[in-house]
């Protein structure tokens, strides 16, 4: 299985096997509105190529560069809580399950072992963004 990172994904997703991401990018997401979970490429790149006054909505952080394509683009930043959608939970979970089921998403897991003393670099990869997916440390006893 090939795994890609989340902006090659993105461009794969909607431009077939071309991932000539920085070419591809602007021309993928001209007619988009992000929805971005966390700060990262996505949202960065969708920022810089965003149309005037194009929404967005993220629930986490934005840095301090991805505000000066906010303000310079006049783009309508929308933040939330998964909490505020606790009524959809149910219809969530069931598609959620279907689609798992059918294939057409995957879990991504990008699992690093490590012995004890080692565990302070898992999160030094966790915060740098090297992982794909959920980051899961394997204790190995040595």
């Amino acid at each position: 299985m090939t795994v890609y990172s989340s902006k090659q994904w993105f461009v794969k997703e909607r431009t077939g096997d071309n991932l000539d991401v920085d070419e591809t990018f602007e021309l993928a997401t001209k007619e988009l509105s992000t929805n971005d979970l966390k700060e990262g490429d996505i949202l960065t790149k969708s920022l810089l190529f965003s149309n005037d006054m194009k929404g967005g909505k993220v629930s986490a952080g934005i840095s301090r560069e991805a505000w000066t394509q906010v303000f310079c683009h006049k783009t309508r930043i929308e933040r939330f809580i998964v909490l505020q959608f606790v009524d959809q939970l149910l219809k969530a979970l069931t598609d959620l399950g279907t689609w798992m089921a059918e294939g057409k998403i995957h879990l991504i897991k990008d699992i690093w072992e490590a012995g004890v003393e080692d565990l302070p670099k898992g999160m030094l990869k966790l915060l740098k963004g090297e992982n794909t997916g959920k980051l899961i440390t394997k204790v190995v006893h040595s």
